[in-house]
């Protein structure tokens, strides 16, 4: 059976026997549970956090709708654990604007870009 673009969004439809009927929108799930939306993160790592992460500079991560920056950081602390090192004193950025590591949570969306810059020391 096809449906349209009515029956998708829940607009009542006449049947075939003529009756009117109203179809409900589960979330996508055949079995009627709802599922969490999935969205997109970038996430950039600089110096040595790069070099920690075997030469990876940039991560994408797919995450459910929900997550915070804490929750990707980590994500990525578990995919690359030699950055546990630096955990402690890494900054973290999310779309150019640093995080205060002892504020509330902040939810990432999608196309969000995190940034992990390690201490910089130079000369």
């Amino acid at each position: 059976m096809e449906l349209n673009e009515g029956e998708i969004l829940g607009e009542e439809k006449e049947d075939e026997a003529g009756g009117a009927h109203q179809q409900q929108r589960q979330g996508g799930s055949p079995s009627g549970r709802k599922e969490k939306m999935q969205i997109r993160v970038r996430a950039q790592l600089f110096a040595h956090a790069r070099e920690l992460a075997g030469g990876v500079s940039e991560v994408s991560l797919e995450v459910d709708d929900g997550w915070t920056t804490a929750q990707c950081f980590e994500d990525i602390l578990t995919r690359f654990p030699a950055l546990k090192s630096l955990a402690s004193c890494l900054t973290l950025a999310l779309n150019d604007s640093y995080v205060d590591k002892n504020a509330p949570p902040i939810l990432v969306r999608d196309g969000d870009e995190l940034a992990l810059i390690p201490p910089i020391s130079g000369g």
